[in-house]
């Protein structure tokens, strides 16, 4: 008889939700700057600085994934580099590590009309999600605590549901 359990998240996701949970407890001592290029000091260390975008892309690099920036973990991603890769995911079909992004700017450089201004990582398939803003830094909300969802996507594989 086939288990009813949930399969166990692979170990770089669950690295991720790891890093993602550490940089929430350590909130107080992180401040909100949108510098490049992006702190990324790896799974043991804490960034002084950062941001949405680079939170994700820290993230990402301390559990050992490809950037999902597409730009080789240089350090000067942003929202825009984020939104232009992964695959396109309904919100219906949200798993760990997917990217949400939110908002809709108005024409200004690196941001096209209509582009998302903000950016999240989905921790778990209910909807929490870690996001990175000037206030509160970083938190876990969850993924409807804004109204202007934009588009959610997909930067690793599909996991076992």
């Amino acid at each position: 008889m086939p288990s009813s359990r949930p399969k166990t998240l692979p170990p770089r996701v669950r690295a991720a939700r790891a890093y993602a949970r550490k940089l929430r407890n350590a909130a107080a001592s992180i401040s909100y700057s949108q510098s490049r290029p992006i702190q990324l000091v790896g799974p043991d260390h804490l960034p002084t600085h950062g941001d949405c975008s680079g939170s994700v892309t820290m993230i990402y690099e301390a559990a050992g994934f490809a950037d999902p920036n597409g730009r080789g973990y240089d350090g000067y991603g942003y929202t825009g580099t984020l939104v232009a890769h992964g695959h396109p995911v309904k919100r219906s079909d949200i798993q760990p590590c997917d990217l949400v992004f939110y908002g809709s700017s108005s024409a200004r450089p690196g941001f096209p009309a209509g582009s998302p201004t903000h950016v999240a990582m989905v921790m778990d398939r209910k909807g929490a999600i870690f996001t990175f803003g000037s206030d509160p830094g970083p938190s876990i909300r969850r993924i409807d605590y804004r109204s202007d969802l934009h588009s959610v996507r997909r930067y690793i594989r599909d996991l076992p549901k």
